[in-house]
């Protein structure tokens, strides 16, 4: 800032930084494990697609899908041990796919949210030989 310019106009001309802040409220385990989702179109009639898990946290998990899903969408996932009744908590679109973040409502073996996410990180780890 030279002995002219106020402060106001050196933050005018001043590049623009990015700042990201990190909003989640737990940490995230990486992963990937392919499975299936299940749910009801606009229609009410069911469809289905695979998605790849990409990482799992106390609070859900995240997926990777070819398409986006409102918030609040209802969509069951697959895997081999169980069927997770999840919500859809976020989306983000990227290039080719879309990053949606689920929180589980239940489990088919009738567990809470806290027990499906510790079966379920369990089952990743055992699938991917960690």
């Amino acid at each position: 800032m030279s002995n002219t310019e106020t402060p106001a106009k050196a933050a005018q001309m001043a590049p623009a930084i990015a700042v990201s802040v990190n909003k989640r409220s737990h940490p995230r385990t990486s992963t990937r494990a392919v499975v299936l989702i299940y749910w009801l179109d606009e229609n009410r009639l069911p469809c289905e697609s695979t998605a790849v898990i990409k990482d799992v946290s106390a609070g859900g998990f995240g997926i990777r899908t070819d398409r986006g899903f409102p918030q609040g969408k209802s969509i069951t996932v697959r895997t081999p041990e169980r069927s997770l009744e999840c919500v859809v908590r976020h989306v983000t679109e990227q290039p080719h796919s879309f990053m949606v973040g689920l929180q589980i409502r239940s489990s088919s073996d009738g567990s809470g949210q806290e027990q499906s996410l510790e079966g379920l990180s369990s089952a990743l780890a055992a699938a991917s030989g960690s």
